[in-house]
């Protein structure tokens, strides 16, 4: 239990250290703070609440075993009344119980689940929650946004993200799509990610992101200003585009033994307007 404790601490401190480090980077941008950043402090104090959600949970579960486990060894050399026996029953059921909340809190990381293929691992096999945001510095400043998910007559589900940002904007202001998975995945075995989107026009573009638990993560650029090199794949598929992208090339700041979140990210420098983004698919690959 101490450990388990531990490494909760452990990771709010880390956590708190990057938090401060992002706040200071964007107190010295002021207006001109990358969207990226304004992203991850705003998923860094998300994550920080959970953790100490989770910290206080388990104290308080060590708490209530310390306190109804008898710790009287005297006892087991009298026999024990049936009213006696019934009580203790009843109390090695409680503590069973709360041991199990425990054990489901702290299970943290998974392992891909069966699901894909042996190869690959489809997201949607993955459990998350999806939602899409928008948000400003300037409160007026601010976009809108709608998530539909789309059944297809293949029985393959889409996610259709609409946005609107303002054509200019004094300070950050921007949106997105996010897969917050519900434990984190361990992707280590994994080396390129696979993107299959529908862009509304071919200018148009988007910033893909993977956060591992500590709030570390790469932007990728998605559209026109995806790199023009050798190792990432770029393909049509009628309205469709495909991009296969090398992970430890393109997302080596982030520990993909515990990735948590994937994001598709816009903001006023690179898409202002009314725009809308399909996406249908990310998957990874062994090979």
């Amino acid at each position: 239990m101490s450990e388990d404790i531990d490494t909760i601490e452990e990771l709010l401190s880390i956590k708190k250290k990057r938090l401060h480090e992002l706040e200071k980077k964007a107190a010295t941008y002021g207006i001109d703070t990358p969207p990226a950043i304004a992203l991850e402090i705003e998923n860094l104090r998300t994550e920080l609440d959970r953790l100490e959600r989770k910290h206080t949970a388990i104290i308080a579960a060590s708490r209530t075993i310390h306190s109804t486990i008898p710790l009287t060894p005297a006892a087991a050399q009298h026999p024990l009344s049936l009213n006696q026996a019934i009580t203790r029953a009843a109390v090695l059921l409680v503590v069973i119980a709360i041991l199990g909340v425990i054990l489901y809190i702290l299970g943290t990381t998974n392992k891909p689940p069966s699901g894909s293929t042996d190869t690959t691992l489809a997201l949607k096999s993955i459990p998350f929650f999806a939602f899409s945001w928008s948000r400003a510095d300037v409160k007026n400043e601010q976009g809108s946004n709608n998530l539909t998910v789309i059944n297809n007559n293949d029985s393959s589900t889409s996610y259709k993200f609409d946005y609107s940002l303002p054509i200019t904007s004094t300070k950050y202001s921007g949106s997105g799509l996010t897969f917050r998975l519900e434990k984190p995945q361990d992707l280590s075995e994994y080396s390129r990610v696979r993107i299959v989107i529908t862009f509304e026009n071919p200018g148009d573009l988007c910033y893909i992101l993977l956060y591992d638990i500590t709030g570390n993560y790469n932007p990728v650029p998605l559209g026109i200003r995806t790199p023009k090199n050798q190792d990432i794949s770029v393909q049509r598929d009628g309205d469709k585009e495909i991009y296969t992208i090398p992970l430890k090339a393109y997302f080596n700041a982030i520990n993909t033994n515990v990735v948590n979140e994937i994001s598709l990210a816009v903001d006023t420098t690179n898409s202002p307007g009314n725009h809308y983004i399909i996406l249908h698919n990310i998957e990874f690959l062994k090979q």
